[in-house]
């Protein structure tokens, strides 16, 4: 099952899922999933779970399909597999419903470590990321990588200039 698949198991319980996110989660439906990283204090995660995306309140970018699991990838290319599991585990901050959409806050370290990333070594950083097995499996290469890392690495940076989150918003 699809890591986000679990981290709604373990939340929800495999009983409580509904087939079509067990579907996505393992993988049969993921191209549709939708992916915006936010800029906003963790505990306005509930309040975006409510809100996004009819209501545009904070700054985002739209992440085309990268979830908690693909950014788990990331911090596994730089060899940061605590981060990974952190990562991996996606912990959900807040959902409107059982179906969906879901937030998760981005650990700060995260955030931290993607707004570290010189822009020159933004392909080499691509590179690496696309071989990880999450992203060969959807059929993510460097090229597709490199536009997200750049925008996501300068979004990373903004965060920090205002003292806020990177927060995942995630739906079907």
């Amino acid at each position: 099952m699809h890591r986000a698949g679990r981290a709604l198991q373990k939340r929800f319980g495999q009983s409580k899922l509904p087939g079509w996110v067990r579907a996505v989660c393992s993988r049969r439906l993921s191209m549709g999933l939708l992916t915006d990283v936010l800029i906003a204090d963790a505990a306005e995660a509930k309040t975006i779970s409510v809100l996004w995306p009819w209501q545009k309140n904070w700054p985002a970018i739209q992440t085309k399909g990268l979830d908690n699991s693909k950014f788990a990838a990331l911090a596994s290319a730089w060899g940061d597999h605590d981060l990974a599991d952190a990562l991996e585990s996606g912990y959900i901050a807040a959902t409107r419903s059982e179906e969906g959409p879901w937030v998760f806050v981005f650990p700060n370290s995260f955030r931290d470590r993607i707004a570290a990333i010189e822009p020159a070594r933004i392909p080499e950083m691509a590179q690496t990321w696309s071989k990880q097995k999450e992203l060969e499996l959807d059929g993510w290469k460097a090229g597709d990588l490199e536009g997200p890392l750049l925008e996501l690495r300068e979004f990373a940076v903004r965060a920090i200039q205002q003292g806020k989150s990177l927060l995942l918003w995630m739906s079907l």
